[in-house]
């Protein structure tokens, strides 16, 4: 795959979850995962949320790396390039008026979550920090399904202890992102079931 290509896929990878965020935020449903371990940290008064991120990024990264998963310039154009496109959309995106509609907010948020890490992955060039510390998992043995699952739960748990806002649709997303990507990324268009990524093996 060509330098262009795979920066094509990461690019395409930042968009779509740049768009899938705001859809699952404006459903009310419930912050992903991630989200509630943050808010669960600055719930403790020692951290502003802005901080709490961060801080957990580098845990992220940091247990990652402990694994043998190592981040690369993807991660670092990702954490600069999500946030613009999620502030746009969540401007342009109508707010849902009806359960129905919201419904379906917070289901293509988490499928278009799932395809925009997908493609991220895909193109090699590295994952964000959750994405990181899930090939790590993989790289011990770990199914991709049951690896994301153990990420998504863990910080439910971790971020709910410390005070994080959660709802049903978090509680959907954890349980069913690794399913999703398990299904998804041997689909993405030039990724084979048996494709490596970064000397880890995509399977489900």
């Amino acid at each position: 795959m060509s330098i262009h290509e795979r920066a094509a896929r990461l690019l395409v990878g930042i968009l779509t979850i740049g768009t899938a965020i705001p859809l699952m935020l404006t459903s009310h449903f419930g912050v992903a995962p991630f989200d509630v371990l943050t808010t669960g940290v600055a719930h403790t008064g020692r951290f502003n949320l802005g901080i709490a991120i961060v801080a957990m990024n580098v845990v992220f990264i940091a247990v990652a790396v402990l694994l043998g998963q190592f981040p690369g310039v993807g991660t670092v154009i990702g954490a600069f390039l999500v946030g613009p496109v999620i502030a746009v959309v969540l401007v342009l995106l109508p707010v849902p008026t009806t359960l129905a509609v919201q419904v379906v907010y917070l289901a293509a948020g988490i499928v278009t979550i799932s395809i925009g890490v997908s493609f991220i992955i895909s193109s090699g060039l590295g994952p964000g920090a959750s994405e990181l510390v899930m090939l790590g998992l993989m790289r011990h043995g770990i199914p991709i399904r049951w690896a994301r699952t153990a990420v998504e739960i863990v910080s439910v748990i971790a971020g709910f202890a410390l005070g994080g806002s959660l709802g049903i649709g978090t509680l959907v997303f954890a349980l069913s992102i690794g399913h999703l990507l398990a299904a998804l990324i041997p689909r993405v268009k030039g990724l084979t079931l048996r494709r490596s990524v970064r000397g880890v093996v995509v399977a489900a």
